[in-house]
């Protein structure tokens, strides 16, 4: 019986554990596209040295970010992010409208598409 309360303790706080990951997560991701689209809007109202700080806070953001979702995701979708984030950086500096924008894209579907993956649904099971 007492194995049995210690299994059941031990899933309660697995399941508990995981739904405060998958909020973090889903918190946290669209913390950051609220950033991204604040420097877009920067980018298409032709504001380049504001986006580009936008870009930066949003940088300094992510490398806070990034530390703690190392520990819940696959490493290869964070570099994606890295990767991203670099070119936009570049783009944004040549004041590459079109690359830039596309960058910016490319970033927000990353980020949308990281909380949606983890969140427990019948095909991510399958």
């Amino acid at each position: 019986m007492r194995a049995l309360a210690i299994i059941f303790l031990l899933s309660v706080l697995v399941v508990g554990l995981s739904l405060l990951t998958l909020q973090y997560l889903h918190i946290s991701a669209e913390n950051l596209i609220q950033e991204i689209t604040i420097a877009q809007q920067q980018i298409e109202a032709g504001n380049w040295t504001l986006a580009q700080e936008q870009l930066e806070n949003f940088a300094h953001s992510w490398n806070k970010i990034q530390q703690k979702w190392t520990i819940f995701l696959n490493h290869q979708e964070i570099d994606q992010i890295d990767l991203a984030l670099a070119r936009l950086l570049s783009f944004s500096k040549a004041c590459d409208y079109n690359q830039s924008l596309a960058e910016l894209a490319a970033l927000k579907l990353l980020l949308s598409h990281i909380p949606e993956k983890e969140n427990l649904n019948l095909p991510n099971i399958y």
